[in-house]
């Protein structure tokens, strides 16, 4: 760049940060309640009532793996307190 270019790009560098300041002076913030907006959804009830249902689905199928483990894990603590016994072992 030739020298006029470079004065040029710092003159335009020079406006643009003294110019920054008042960019977006007039911008507006708002905020939004998302629970009240989610509230006001004509559908919300319905969703929700839906969402219930799963989640009761959910908890009997994990209420049933639970006893599931429960059955297993008391199976092999069974089977490893037999596998300890010195009375069962082949050299007795």
């Amino acid at each position: 760049m030739n020298r006029l270019g470079t004065v040029a790009m710092a003159a335009a560098v020079v406006v643009v940060a003294l110019a920054g300041d008042g960019w977006g002076a007039d911008d507006k913030v708002a905020v939004i309640d998302m629970s009240q907006v989610m509230q006001a959804h004509p559908r919300t009830s319905a969703n929700r009532s839906i969402l219930e249902e799963e989640l009761a689905e959910f908890e009997a199928e994990r209420e049933k793996l639970m006893a599931k483990l429960q059955e297993m894990k008391e199976d092999f603590d069974k089977t490893r307190k037999e596998a300890a016994n010195k009375a069962l072992s082949e050299r007795a």
